[in-house]
């Protein structure tokens, strides 16, 4: 008799933490999938061209993210950016699939991070 109790006290217990496991998966994807989709808006509606030879090619970038950069062939050439959180976190430029000139890493408030030329 104790045993059948306690069996289901586990079942209960059981099932109650995979509901608990189930929301917090269900939350967690809803909140990702919506700060990517609002980084995604926030990137589209900032100033972005390639010249006319090159053109525009969106990846996802990082865990939560995307890149914007400009492709000519088979090479990225031209101005490249990384977008995380709705914030411009990288930019730089491509010459011919090489980094080159001057790429600026940002601070989550906008700051400079840190500058490398090429």
């Amino acid at each position: 008799m104790k045993t059948n109790k306690l069996l289901k006290i586990i079942l209960i217990i059981s099932i109650f933490v995979i509901i608990v496991i189930t929301c917090i998966k269900a939350y967690i994807s809803y909140y990702i999938t919506n700060d990517m989709h609002s980084t995604k808006s926030t990137m589209d509606n900032a100033p972005f061209s390639c010249s006319n030879e090159s053109s525009i090619k969106i990846e996802t970038w990082g865990p939560y993210g995307y890149a914007r950069y400009c492709m000519r062939g088979n090479f990225k050439h031209g101005k490249w950016e990384a977008w995380e959180k709705q914030k411009l976190v990288i930019t730089g430029q491509y010459s011919n699939g090489m980094h080159s000139g001057t790429w600026t890493w940002f601070n989550k408030d906008g700051t400079i991070d840190r500058v490398q030329n090429y």
